[in-house]
């Protein structure tokens, strides 16, 4: 009888730890089912944020194309009111009664002073140009259409503008051309990812700070603050001259690279180091990437400045603070002849250790490590497009010494080269 209650008692703790593992089964797989449940409403949930997201952004895009659209109604309406002659007649209208009510005043306000002038004593204090009242002129003044061309260089001008020896059947022109003895061809056409960027109103909106991103020298200037102060319109104000600078082709230990120190980088680290300079975090990578690429391939001073760097680099590293480099530009070609010109026809390196005289102000003497920031001379062939490169994007020559004059047989002039004044009206003309 103890062997059968012993059995008993084993067989009912038997079946309690079977009906309390089956309860804990009955929990896992609970736990289980719960657990799937909010993967799936997790998974739910993220579809309907990415739905949502996606009619967001085309209710946004469709947005931006109703205000596209209305803004260019808006723009035609007003051509078309523009181009109505009963809309200009309704102008000149109210134009003519603007000018007899201001006439009008002016009488009312001259009869005024000249009563107050009889009551008062007279004082011969004279009233000097800036303290006089500013008055609004009755009749405008035009110079008429920007229609007449000039028959050397093809420039439009103003009737008014013709030289006082010329007709006006037969006018001539001298400040844009010099009747034709400033003779340069035109600049070559952009690259097409330069052109294509200008046609983003994202890049134009922000083109000064893509260019100086790009640029190889920075620009040196003082500033007068006092100009800044107080109403009015913005003003930029500088005391002497402005130039343009350049620093050594590696950056100083703890300082990030800029400029032309950018160039000696392979494409996507130049790229990054562009981007994360302060400033530039609104700048489109891709954008900087396109254009570093352009100018890689179409700008010959990248094969300069890498040129340099390298013939530098041989020199032992204990001379690496002293070593100079010189970009010689190329005599005897014709300042008004232009096409692409590439690194070996434009310049050549000429390494040094810096005790060298350079005589030609044209050259640009570049260090490796090292030194004061040095100023490039106006007179360089390269002092434009090192700094503007997203207008001379393929090395175009600016102005410089040399540039001749097309002096036809027999003709008298004062000078038989292009100067700065004769060079940018040229190229400034419409």
């Amino acid at each position: 009888q103890q062997i059968q209650l012993q059995l008993q008692q084993q067989e009912a703790e038997r079946l309690q730890i079977q009906q309390r593992l089956q309860q804990q089964e009955a929990g896992r797989l609970q736990m289980q089912q719960q657990l799937q449940q909010q993967e799936a409403e997790n998974a739910n949930r993220q579809a309907y944020d990415i739905l949502r997201a996606g009619q967001e952004a085309e209710e946004e895009q469709h947005r931006q194309e109703q205000r596209d659209r209305e803004q260019q109604e808006r723009l035609e309406e007003a051509l078309r009111e523009y181009d109505n002659p009963a809309s200009q007649q309704q102008h000149e209208d109210d134009e003519e009664r603007r000018r007899t009510q201001e006439q009008e005043r002016r009488r009312q306000r001259n009869a005024e002073d000249d009563e107050n002038i009889n009551q008062a004593p007279v004082r011969n204090i004279p009233i000097p140009d800036g303290a006089q009242p500013y008055t609004e002129p009755i009749d405008r003044h035009t110079l008429g259409p920007l229609n007449v061309e000039c028959p050397n260089c093809h420039a439009m001008h103003f009737a008014c503008e013709r030289l006082t020896k010329s007709s006006a059947r037969n006018p001539h022109f001298g400040t844009c051309c010099l009747e034709g003895k400033v003779d340069l061809p035109p600049f070559p056409a952009w690259p097409l990812e330069l052109q294509q960027a200008y046609g983003n109103r994202a890049f134009v909106s922000k083109i000064r700070q893509y260019n100086s991103a790009l640029a190889f020298t920075s620009v040196g200037v003082t500033i007068e603050d006092r100009a800044l102060q107080g109403s009015g319109p913005n003003a930029f104000c500088i005391h002497g001259s402005l130039h343009h600078l350049m620093g050594s082709l590696i950056a100083p230990e703890g300082i990030r690279p800029s400029y032309a120190q950018i160039y000696i980088y392979d494409p996507e680290h130049a790229t990054d180091i562009r981007a994360n300079r302060p400033g530039n975090e609104n700048l489109d990578r891709r954008i900087l990437r396109e254009l570093h690429d352009m100018l890689y391939r179409s700008h010959p001073y990248v094969a300069l400045y890498k040129q340099a760097y390298q013939v530098m680099m041989e020199k032992p590293p204990e001379q690496h603070t002293e070593v100079r480099a010189r970009i010689h530009f190329q005599q005897g070609t014709d300042g008004r002849r232009y096409n692409l010109p590439t690194a070996d026809e434009i310049a050549v390196i000429i390494p040094g250790d810096g005790s060298e005289e350079v005589t030609d102000k044209r050259d640009i003497v570049l260090r490796l490590q090292g030194g004061q920031l040095q100023r490039i001379s106006q007179l360089s062939h390269a002092y434009s497009t090192l700094h503007y490169v997203l207008l001379f994007p393929s090395g175009e020559e600016g102005w410089h010494l040399g540039i001749p004059l097309n002096i036809p047989q027999g003709g008298r002039t004062r000078s038989k080269e292009v100067t700065q004044l004769l060079y940018y009206a040229f190229r400034l003309h419409p």
